[in-house]
């Protein structure tokens, strides 16, 4: 059978040391829980085949409206420990001799694929790997008042993930059930050539007070790096024709000619998407849905901008705002620019506040002066 290896992320505990009324995991960084910064990292890297996430019973309503869970495996409820949470994982699970258990702890957010890889590569000369760090720090106990110096040469903070055969890891658990562990690296301690260390990163630190939630946030807003798209379309009316109302961003707005368009003619979502795609370096909408290809005549335009939103997801992109402006002479948009926005904002799963939508003519210059057509440029900012 083929090794398989799955990715066991601990999100079952309470945060008390935080002090938040919602758990740690579920807080948010940026735009995204910290527990999913641990899920997309683990389901972004290739070697992974399974990912497990450990919920708190409590908590499953937090879990379902925060995260999505089509990328995991299953769902399983934790126990009143860690050693609880993590066998509820493990005892019934199938498994070859070879298959790999990786846990991580949902509050370290800042987990990187090379560290994956590694504990992934050093468990062949094993029985489990772990990261860690050097502690710089001089360190003494206290104990009844008598201060003991320890020398730091010999001293280390472990980190997640750590890695373990599943079969040899579920018979330890099953054959120590008192044994009392911090971590499943407990069960090798003390015996040869049983653990690999490797170097961790501060980065990877554990989110376990209200100063490292701040640390972690500062992190995140030093990541993010801003691009910027433009989009400019522009559409002749057709003054053969008659008809009671054109279609401007989604929205019926009342005029007596019909745009000439191959689709629905909607100028405002075709220079929306091609803003988005050249804030990605995506091309534009000409590339990816041509006039030429009859599959797309008179097609809803709301397609295309869904296909752009999917391209900004796939990069891991948020919209920081959207600046529209509509030029033409007809018709008046004075009153529909507040629904055009509702109504984008509805499409795109964004708040209103981040779109802004104007309108205004050539001073009667030019083919949009004489109320030929009308013309809409879109800019919008975004942050990878």
């Amino acid at each position: 059978m083929v090794r398989t290896i799955t990715a066991i992320i601990l999100a079952a505990g309470s945060g008390k040391r935080l002090n938040s009324a919602i758990p740690k995991q579920y807080l948010k960084l940026g735009s995204r829980t910290v527990l999913d910064f641990s899920i997309d990292t683990f389901s972004s890297h290739k070697q992974i085949d399974k990912i497990i996430v450990v919920v708190n019973k409590l908590h499953h309503e937090l879990y379902n409206k925060h995260l999505d869970d089509k990328r995991l495996e299953k769902i399983i409820m934790g126990g009143e420990t860690r050693q609880e949470s993590v066998y509820n994982s493990i005892r019934n699970r199938p498994h070859t001799n070879d298959d790999i258990i990786l846990i991580h702890d949902a509050a370290r957010p800042f987990v990187t694929n090379k560290i994956i890889s590694e504990v992934i590569a050093k468990l062949q000369r094993s029985a489990a790997v772990i990261p860690i760090i050097k502690i710089r720090d001089t360190i003494r106990g206290i104990n009844d008042n008598k201060v003991t110096r320890f020398s730091r040469d010999s001293l280390f903070r472990v980190q997640t993930p750590q890695s373990f055969y599943l079969e040899e890891l579920k018979n330890l658990y099953k054959n120590n059930p008192d044994q009392i562990v911090t971590d499943e690296a407990c069960f090798y301690e003390g015996k040869d050539n049983k653990i690999v260390v490797i170097p961790g990163t501060e980065q990877n630190f554990k989110i376990t007070t209200n100063y490292d939630y701040e640390m972690a946030k500062m992190i995140i807003n030093t990541k993010k790096i801003i691009r910027t798209g433009i989009g400019y379309d522009v559409h002749a009316f057709d003054k053969t024709k008659e008809t009671e109302s054109i279609l401007i961003g989604a929205t019926r707005i009342p005029y007596q000619y019909p745009i000439k368009a191959h689709s629905d003619g909607d100028v405002l979502l075709h220079a929306l998407v091609d803003s988005i795609l050249g804030s990605i370096g995506h091309g534009d909408i000409g590339e990816h849905f041509p006039a030429s290809n009859k599959k797309y005549k008179n097609m809803n335009s709301e397609i295309f901008l869904e296909f752009a939103l999917k391209q900004l997801n796939k990069v891991n992109a948020k919209i920081n705002n959207i600046d529209i402006i509509i030029i033409c002479e007809k018709p008046n948009f004075k009153n529909y620019k507040t629904k055009i926005i509702t109504k984008l904002a509805k499409l795109m799963k964004i708040d209103k506040g981040l779109i802004n939508v104007k309108a205004t003519t050539t001073e009667k210059l030019g083919a949009l002066g004489r109320a030929e057509g009308i013309a809409v440029q879109s800019l919008i900012t975004i942050r990878l």
